[in-house]
């Protein structure tokens, strides 16, 4: 199982607020899981979001547990 990350923490490696990654994570821009009220990031999720090329959809996201 891969290591999950919250939103604070991602908020913190990528330089950006808290609201942003929140926003990503409903939008599908970073794959994320929602089981119950926080969300959890998996860590390949970061490194699939910076190699991605701009407007390119993800995969698999927000899906909900």
């Amino acid at each position: 199982m891969e290591p999950l990350l919250t939103v604070q923490e991602c908020a913190a490696l990528l330089r950006v607020t808290e609201r942003t990654i929140r926003r990503w994570c409903r939008d599908g821009t970073i794959r994320a899981i929602h089981p119950g009220r926080a969300w959890r990031i998996p860590r390949e999720a970061l490194e699939e979001l910076q190699h991605r090329t701009p407007g390119e959809p993800s995969v698999g996201n927000g899906s909900r547990v």
